[in-house]
């Protein structure tokens, strides 16, 4: 913009400089050989109001003494000295006596380079410049000027115009226009227009007008010819910098493309996990709540276990009884024996319940009764550590991806960057929720193993009890054959049963404290089933999430590679940018320069030796018309006639 505006200046320098009378030189009388003499041609042009052309006249000035000149007019006119010049079928020869030799010759029916459309506008409707004098109001005044095809094409491609209006501030307010350099010339403003060698203008001025008038407008045209030396190493260095810049973030989005693809690879993978893991949650969750309907059930067996082993303590205690006041009969015997058959049932009965309780509450009991679910605990645990390794290394990939796009020049607060951030947080809630899960796991193991331990301790005690019993039992049943050294052996059958009675006790409070265990092993397991539930919703969630995570990655995939196949095309038409701007700087050059260093003459292509050319362009002045008044004079009168006009 900066070295825009220092052309502009001296183009108006250059223009200006040529609009002022030619200095004075010294004469070159050596030009006796030249077919035509060298010269300097002024073309005045003198336009209508509306733009096209009046009249015009060429004035020729020469240093040389001997003046041999072509042109096509109507008439010459020596301008400033009394030497005589001929004109015959186009050439005008003479000879100079003076420093400069000025002659004008009136042009005829010419073609000038420019097309000059001038119009007014008075509030919106187009007027003549006559009509438009001395009005008020909103004025606009537009100024067309393009290329005449009809002239030789070279005036318009090498010369350059400067335009200039000058309104009077006090006749006219709120001027407006675009691309004129504005000066205050005493109460004037003076509006001025560059227009560039082989461009065309539409030119407006708008402005609030009180009693309008306008001196001339004037059109300068002359020839470019600036060495304009255009120093273009610093930007040219800035260029290839942002080519490096630019290929260098190609390759970054390039990178960047490769690592979404992945991530959407690695989403898809870690959708169809987390679908299978939603799958397997479901079955264990089924599982789990089997095994609540089991512990219930064996939970509510657990008080006819305590009465049943009630029963037997009392009866063993009867027993005690009966044989410490036993009066020894066949009656009493068969009543023992009886009673002792009872018992061995009971214990039977207890042993194998036992049994049944050890088979159910263990660990490998319940992995078999989730397999028989379709849910394989140790393929989960070993599916849960897998998947929370495969989760840790997505979230180092995300991490990465995050690093390379704030590298790229991404700001923190962008949806890729928030997009990434929300996908390492739900993969990091997911192993906190996976390793929960296994820990739930571990937990139910080491719990139903302790279960187990404790009821084969109470069946180990409980066969102890049923093998001894069963020892008693077959002495009572033998004691018909034994009747008569009964009363020898009562003692020791007392002592026996007394010791039954204490260790049954032992064996009644394990029953009581195996009940206990199970009734606090169904509450405890309630919050398995809590937890399941709650692993379940999560998993649930999860899968949706899993599954916005990979819709969003498909996004991202996607807007990556589209960054991608921006950055290369980007790449692609910067990578000779250098030759590009280097072009387009020579042009703007050319076009500043013009295209021609030959100067050409107007008026005729005999002259060959024109050092310059000139064209002085203006449109007639807008003035009102001036009322005339005429004064009427008072007769000169006589004395006599004075007093004459008293009487009349």
């Amino acid at each position: 913009m900066k070295k825009k505006k220092i052309i502009t200046m001296i183009l108006a320098a250059t223009i200006a400089s040529n609009s002022i009378a030619p200095i004075w030189a010294f004469a070159d009388t050596n030009n006796l050989n030249k077919v035509n003499t060298d010269k300097e041609e002024v073309i005045y042009i003198n336009l209508n109001n509306d733009g096209t052309v009046e009249g015009a006249y060429a004035v020729n000035i020469f240093d040389n003494e001997n003046v041999v000149d072509y042109g096509d007019y109507v008439s010459i006119r020596n301008m400033n000295t009394v030497d005589e010049l001929e004109y015959n079928d186009g050439q005008v020869t003479g000879t100079n006596s003076a420093d400069k030799l000025y002659y004008e010759g009136v042009l005829e029916n010419i073609e000038i380079p420019w097309n000059i459309e001038l119009k007014y506008y008075l509030d919106g409707k187009e007027v003549t410049s006559n009509e438009i004098a001395g009005k008020s109001g909103a004025l606009e005044i537009k100024l067309d000027i393009s290329e005449n095809k009809k002239c030789d094409s070279s005036f318009f491609e090498n010369y350059a115009l400067q335009t200039t209006l000058l309104l009077d501030s006090d006749k006219c307010k709120n001027i407006k226009t675009d691309g004129a350099t504005i000066a205050n010339v005493g109460s004037d403003k003076q509006l001025s227009y560059i227009i560039l060698a082989g461009k065309g203008a539409e030119i407006s001025i708008k402005a609030d007008v009180e009693d309008f008038e306008m001196d001339s407008i004037a059109i300068n045209g002359v020839k470019l010819n600036l060495n304009v030396d255009v120093d273009n190493k610093e930007l040219m260095d800035n260029i290839t910098e942002l080519q490096n810049a630019i290929s260098e973030v190609n390759s970054g989005a390039s990178l960047l493309s490769d690592g979404t693809v992945t991530l959407k690879d690695g989403a898809g993978e870690l959708n169809n996990g987390i679908t299978s893991l939603d799958s397997e949650i479901n079955s264990l969750n089924t599982g789990i709540t089997q095994v609540e309907d089991a512990l219930k059930t064996l939970n509510s067996k657990s008080e006819s276990l305590v009465s049943g082993s009630s029963e037997v303590s009392n009866a063993l205690n009867q027993i005690s009884d009966a044989l410490n006041d036993v009066n020894v009969s066949s009656e009493n015997i068969s009543a023992l024996v009886e009673a002792s058959s009872s018992i061995q049932g009971g214990i039977d009965s207890l042993v194998q319940g036992i049994a049944d309780l050890q088979a159910s509450a263990n660990y490998e009991a319940y992995k078999n009764l989730m397999l028989s679910n379709g849910a394989d605990i140790d393929l989960l645990q070993n599916s849960n550590a897998s998947t929370s390794e495969a989760l840790k290394n997505q979230i180092a990939m995300l991490q990465a991806n995050k690093e390379q796009l704030l590298a790229a020049g991404v700001e923190a607060a962008d949806q890729q960057i928030i997009t990434i951030d929300t996908q390492i947080e739900l993969f990091t809630q997911l192993i906190t929720l996976l390793q929960g899960n296994n820990a739930v796991m571990y937990g139910t193991e080491s719990y139903l193993n302790s279960i187990s331990n404790g009821t084969s301790n109470l069946l180990n005690g409980a066969t102890e009890l049923q093998v001894k019993y069963a020892e008693f039992n077959k002495a009572i049943e033998n004691l018909t054959t034994t009747l008569n050294g009964l009363v020898y052996n009562m003692s020791t059958l007392s002592s026996a049963i007394n010791t039954l009675v204490t260790e049954y006790s032992a064996l009644d409070q394990g029953i009581n404290d195996y009940t206990n265990g199970v009734q606090a092993l169904l509450n405890g397991y309630s919050q398995v089933v809590n937890g399941a539930t709650t692993l379940v919703n999560g998993t649930s969630e999860l899968k949706s999430g899993a599954e916005t995570l990979v819709s969003g990655t498909e996004t991202l995939a996607d807007k990556t590679t589209e960054l991608s196949e921006g950055t290369t095309e980007l790449n692609n038409q910067t990578s000779d940018l250098d030759t590009q701007v280097t072009d387009k700087i020579n042009n703007m050059v050319d076009e500043l320069s013009g295209n021609s260093d030959e100067v050409i003459s107007f008026v005729s292509n005999k002259n060959t030796n024109v050092k310059s050319v000139q064209f002085v362009i203006k449109t007639p002045e807008i003035q009102k018309e001036e009322v005339e008044y005429t004064e009427t004079a008072e007769e000169s009168l006589t004395l006599w006639e004075k007093i004459l006009n008293l009487f009349k």
